[in-house]
């Protein structure tokens, strides 16, 4: 199970919400979490195991959204595998995602919102692109060249504020790249019996 981290306590700004780290603030704070998942599809299963494309996804996601690594944490699963064609076998995975982080809590729903928005904006081929190279560049990194975003769902996020026991799901639709997306791809291959699927 993906389990909550410990962050430091952030703060937000005027304009644009984007979490950043504070020493200053000491009122009350809320804990602000964001699930997510992503459907990729790769070529080498052994991205399923690599602890850097964990490490990747989570660098990728962490510098998009303005918040600290240990902030977003990532379990990678098979979804699917082997959808084949005569010129490509491709494996679909699921990446579950938590974001999570400290914010005021006069502004956490504001802070929410931000990280929300910024996840509902992120391009599939620049993030595919970006995951990539950071994979590569990492320590002992390999080049996953086939690896695709696909899809992408987002939950809206959920805020508990240091001085309550039950979180509050704050009233903001959740952002969706379809699944249709991912169905339809999956669609357009037909199983390889020699896949035995």
């Amino acid at each position: 199970a993906i389990t909550t981290p410990t962050v430091s306590t952030s703060s937000t700004t005027s304009g644009p919400t984007t979490p950043t780290t504070s020493t200053s603030y000491t009122g009350p704070t809320s804990e602000v979490a964001i699930s997510g998942t992503l459907y990729l599809i790769v070529e080498d299963l052994n991205f399923v195991d690599d602890p850097n494309a964990k490490t990747g996804i989570a660098t990728v996601l962490a510098e998009e959204l303005g918040v600290q690594a240990s902030s977003v944490q990532i379990r990678i699963e098979l979804a699917r595998r082997k959808l084949s064609t005569r010129a490509l076998a491709v494996s679909v995975l699921k990446v579950t995602i938590l974001v999570s982080f400290k914010a005021p809590t006069v502004s956490a729903s504001k802070a929410g919102a931000s990280v929300l928005a910024k996840l509902s904006n992120l391009d599939a081929g620049e993030l595919s692109e970006n995951i990539v190279t950071t994979i590569a560049s990492l320590p002992g990194g390999v080049t996953y060249s086939g690896m695709l975003v696909t899809a992408a769902i987002w939950d809206s996020p959920l805020i508990t504020s240091s001085d309550q026991d039950d979180p509050v799901r704050v009233t903001l639709a959740p952002s969706t790249l379809p699944p249709s997306i991912f169905e339809e791809f999956s669609a357009s291959f037909r199983p390889s019996r020699s896949q035995g699927i």
